[in-house]
C-alpha cells in the first residue's frame, strides 16, 4: 500500500503522522488552502476504494468527490486552513502557503508525531512538531495525498461560490487560474476584490488602471471633457477619449516603471495598436457624432505620478 518508505517506518513505528499539502499557490484570484490529513492505515488498507486516495491532480472532480467520502471514512482527524487574497498580498505567497498550513495543523485535536510536508521547505513557524519536506510528496505519500484531495476540493468548492458573488469572471470554472478566458474576462471586466493584486498580470493591469485615472483627472483639470473610457469593440479599445471646444483627442495611456531616454512612439504605439486606434477613432466619431472639427491622437506615459505627454502623435 505505501509507496513512502518514510511514511511506512513511521506508521510501523506506531507514530502519528500528518500529511500536509497546498492548493492554490500559482492562481490569479482567490485565497490559498492548505489541509493536513492523519490517517487510520488500517481502514485505508480494507476500503474499497482505497485507490481514489492518491495525488488529485490525477483525479476528475467526480473522483475528487469520491475520495473525501473515502478519506472522511479512512481519516483520524483532519483539518483545512485558509489564508485570504490580502494576506497573499502583503506577506507573499510562500510565506501565505505556510500560513494556512500552520492554521490547519493548529486544528489538530490530539498530538502529532511527524508533519510530512509536500515540497521542499518545511513549515517555518511550526516549531512544536517534527517535520520533513518531501518532494513528489502528494504522489508517493498517502497522507499527504490525502491533504491534496481535502484541500483541493474545498478550494474548488469556495471559488465556485465566488463565482457567484462575482458573475462574469468564471470563478466556477477555472477556480482562478490564469486561464485563456479569466484573461480574457479580465481584460473586459477589469479586477475585482478577489484578484491577488501583486500578481503578474494583475499588477500590471492595476498599474494601467491608476496611471488612466491619473491622466483622466489632469486632462480634466486643465479643462478637458471626459467622453469616454476604455472604449472598447471589435478589434479596437481606446483608452481614453476627451474633448475640449472643437477638439477631440483619442487617448493611449501607457505606465511604465521607468523610461528610457531616447524613447520612441514606435516603443509604446506599433503598426497594428496604430490601426486598432485608428479604426476606434472612426467608430467613435460615427456612432457618437461629436461636436468637433479636428482630432489627433495623443501618447501618455506614466512613470509613477509623472505624465509625459506627446501630442499628435501620428495623422488622424
Amino acid at each position: 500500500m505505501f509507496h513512502s518508505s518514510i511514511e511506512r517506518e513511521l506508521v510501523s513505528a506506531s507514530q502519528s503522522v500528518a500529511g500536509v499539502d497546498e492548493v492554490g499557490r500559482g492562481c490569479l484570484a482567490g485565497s490559498v488552502f492548505a489541509a493536513y490529513a492523519v490517517l487510520d492505515y488500517e481502514k485505508l488498507a480494507d476500503h474499497s476504494q482505497r485507490h481514489l486516495v492518491r495525488d488529485s491532480k490525477t483525479l476528475s472532480a467526480k473522483q475528487r468527490g469520491q475520495a473525501v467520502e473515502v478519506i472522511d471514512s479512512v481519516a483520524k482527524h483532519y483539518a483545512v486552513g485558509i489564508a485570504d487574497v490580502r494576506e497573499i498580498e502583503s506577506k507573499g505567497i510562500v510565506a501565505a502557503v505556510f500560513l494556512a498550513m500552520h492554521r490547519a495543523l493548529s486544528l489538530a485535536p490530539v498530538t502529532i508525531n511527524m508533519v510530512l510536508v509536500d515540497g521542499r521547505m518545511k513549515i517555518p513557524t511550526l516549531q512544536t512538531i517534527p517535520q520533513r519536506a518531501l518532494v513528489g510528496g502528494d504522489k508517493d505519500c498517502l497522507a499527504i495525498a490525502a491533504a491534496s484531495v481535502l484541500a483541493k476540493v474545498a478550494r474548488d468548492n469556495y471559488m465556485r461560490a465566488q463565482g457567484v458573488r462575482y458573475p462574469g469572471f468564471g470563478f466556477e470554472k477555472h477556480v482562478g487560474y490564469g486561464t485563456a478566458e479569466h484573461l480574457r474576462n479580465l481584460r473586459t471586466l477589469g479586477v475585482c476584490d478577489l484578484h491577488r493584486r501583486n500578481f503578474a498580470p494583475i499588477k500590471t493591469m492595476n498599474l494601467g488602471n491608476r496611471a488612466e485615472e491619473l491622466v483622466a483627472n489632469a486632462w480634466q483639470r486643465q479643462g478637458w471633457r471626459v467622453l469616454a473610457r476604455n472604449y472598447r469593440g471589435i478589434g479596437f479599445e481606446i483608452d481614453l477619449i476627451t474633448q475640449r471646444g472643437k477638439t477631440l483627442v483619442f487617448v493611449e495611456v501607457k505606465a511604465r516603471s521607468s523610461l528610457a531616454k531616447n524613447w520612441q512612439v514606435e516603443d509604446f504605439i506599433s503598426e497594428r495598436k496604430r490601426s486598432s486606434l485608428q479604426r476606434g477613432a472612426e467608430h467613435f466619431i460615427a456612432s457618437q457624432t461629436p461636436t468637433a472639427d479636428h482630432y489627433r491622437f495623443d501618447l501618455c506615459i506614466v512613470v509613477n505620478n509623472h505624465i509625459n505627454v506627446l501630442t499628435d502623435v501620428f495623422v488622424g
